[in-house]
This record gives structure tokens, sequence and C-alpha cells, in this order.
């Protein structure tokens, strides 16, 4: 028996923490910054004798250039999605569904979205799809239930039968309940910030090859080795507050993802339909080939990526299967051997096999 409440109020404490680690990863930034130019001074004999590695006489121009790209990044980013969940439709060109479609498998997840919104007493989000993804995978995405959107595959659509469908649907609407929608595209401007700071390095390094001419080539062109120097030390900060960034999201998201799967077992107490589409994405995968897969990794139901465990946004396939259904997996081990089997004699007989779902 799954413990709802006690899985819901561990994951919400485990969050807390994570987003303080978050942003103790950017004041790490500003410290690097920082560290950077006083080397700088000392190495250039701009310093004094009360000068440390703490507070001296670049410190202001430090601290205030790297919360000046991190808050600039993040505002650009959240400008961007300021619309919220249709901007980012928009952005990754998903296809809204009509709901007036005659295709089947369209109006099967509208009918699903609609019972499901019943039974989590909210309003039901605009719907799109994502059809050249073939594998499985969906995500929510906005600030406000008014603004909200669900996006799923074509994978969604073609591989789930309606109660996997079902158990997908109010996984999503739990990130939507639990605030984790919001939390996320949060951190998708939080994250733009931090990589600002990396980006600017780069713009250094690229702006210190100068004294281009009309004769030279793009390759003879003059570096700067000062600016290059420094570009190279900003650029490798950033991206290395980046990874760390990137530690902090995917454990966020991995505890929220705890939290959803539990939810969606509560709201359509059918902890067999949620493990079955589990089941099917260690079939037919999740890995999105979408240029927005790395941002989207910790929104989506299972990993978009191919990550290592500790950078994987999501808990391993098996663990939530087991968590929500202890005895899935063995009895699809059994099945498994029986089709064997059944296979083998009807080699044998020439006798037709039944296909039975996993439901």
């Amino acid at each position: 028996m799954i413990d709802f409440f006690g899985r819901q109020q561990q994951a919400r404490l485990i969050t807390r923490y994570l987003f303080v680690y978050l942003l103790f990863v950017i004041v790490l930034i500003g410290l690097a910054v920082n560290i950077f130019f006083y080397l700088t001074a000392v190495l250039t004999h701009y310093t004094n004798a009360k000068d440390t590695w703490f507070w001296h006489v670049w410190s202001i121009k430090a601290y205030g250039a790297t919360a000046t790209f991190i808050i600039l990044g993040s505002i650009v980013e959240w400008f961007l999605l300021h619309e919220g969940g249709v901007a980012l439709a928009r952005m990754i060109h998903a296809h809204k569904i009509d709901f007036a479609t005659n295709d089947y498998q369209q109006q099967q997840l509208l009918n699903v979205c609609e019972e499901m919104a019943i039974a989590a007493g909210m309003t039901m989000p605009s719907l799109y799809v994502l059809s050249q993804e073939k594998t499985i995978n969906a995500f929510v995405a906005g600030y406000h239930v008014q603004d909200s959107i669900l996006v799923v595959t074509q994978g969604t659509l073609t591989h789930l039968n309606r109660d996997e469908l079902q158990g997908v649907i109010a996984h999503e609407y739990s990130h939507i309940i639990n605030g984790d929608m919001r939390l996320n595209t949060y951190l998708l401007s939080i994250l733009a910030g931090i990589v600002n700071v990396g980006q600017a390095g780069g713009y250094l390094v690229r702006m210190s090859y100068v004294g281009y001419q009309k004769e030279l080539r793009p390759k003879e062109a003059l570096p700067m080795p000062i600016f290059y120097f420094a570009g190279l030390i900003v650029l490798a900060i950033g991206y290395i507050g980046v990874f760390f960034a990137r530690l902090g999201k995917a454990a966020i998201s991995r505890s929220r993802e705890n939290l959803a799967d539990a939810a969606s077992v509560q709201f359509t107490r059918h902890p067999q339909a949620l493990a079955s589409a589990l089941y099917k994405i260690s079939q037919h995968g999740s890995v999105l080939q979408h240029r927005y897969a790395e941002q989207l990794s910790h929104m989506c139901f299972a990993d978009s990526l191919l990550f290592a465990p500790y950078l994987a946004s999501h808990p391993p396939i098996e663990q939530r299967i087991n968590t929500i259904y202890p005895s899935f997996l063995t009895r699809m081990k059994y099945r498994a051997d029986s089709k064997k089997e059944a296979t083998q004699q009807q080699v044998k007989t020439n006798s037709p096999i039944d296909e039975e779902g996993l439901i």
C-alpha cells in the first residue's frame, strides 16, 4: 500500500533543500568569478594590502557582472515564456489538438483528459502533440492552470491503450496541482541565466579575435591573449556552474516524479495502468529527438535524454514500477516466458498465438 501523503511530504521537503542547493550554485559562480578577478588584479599588481580573495578592488565589478548576466539571462527567458505554456508550445512547434478532431487517437486523449480533469477537480489544460516524436513521453508547462498546456508525443498516442494513457495523464495533472509545473517553468529561466555566464565567456573568446582584414581569412585573425584567456576562464566557470545546476535540477525532478507517480495512482486507483505505461517505455523508449530535449528533460514524464544516473531527471523505470506495483515486473516476466512457450508450441502445431495486452 502506497503512503501517498507521506511521499508527498517527503518530496516537498527534498525539493526545498534542492532549491537552496541551486541558489548555492549561483553564489559559488559569483565567488569563482570574483576570485578570478582577484588573481588578475594580483598578477597585474593592481591591488593593495587590504584586498582579499573575497573582497578587493574589482569585487563590485565581478559580483555585479555575474549577477547582471544571470538576472538578465533569466529575465530574457522569462519574457520569452511570459505567456506561459502557449509560448513554450510555440517555441517547440507543437501542434494544438482541435476538440473537433476526427483522429481517433487524439479524440481518445481528449476524452481521457476530460475525465481526469473531473477526477482531479481542475480545469483541463490545452492539448498539444509533438507529431514527429515516435517515443513515449509527455509534459505540462505554464505558470498557472489558466495558461497550462499538456504536450504528448505521437508515440504516446500510438503505443498506449486507454488505461495506460489515463495513468500518464493523471501523473501530469499531479504536476499541475502540486505546483511542479510552475516550478519547472521557472527552472527554465534560472538555468538560462546560469548558462548566460558561460555564453558571456564564449563571447569574450570570439571577440578576442580582432584585426580582421579583407585579405585575411578568419583562421588568420590575430588573437588578443588577455581577452582570450579571460574568456576561457569565464566560459569554464559558467559551464561548470551549469553542470552543478543541472545536477540540482535533475535531483529536484526525480523527487517530484516520485510524488507524481503516487498521485497518479491516487487519482486513478489503478496502479497497473501506470506500471504498464512505464513498462512500454522500457520497450519503445522515451528519448526525444527535439532540439529542446535537454531544456525539457526535467518536465517530461520519462527521461528525454540518455543521461548518466546522477544527471537523469527521473528515477530508473524499474524502480518506479516496483514502487507503485511491486509484482508487475514478475508478472511480465512470467507472461513473456508463457508467450515464448506458446510461440514454440505454435511452430510445432501451426496454430495461431493469442496476443494478450499488458492490461
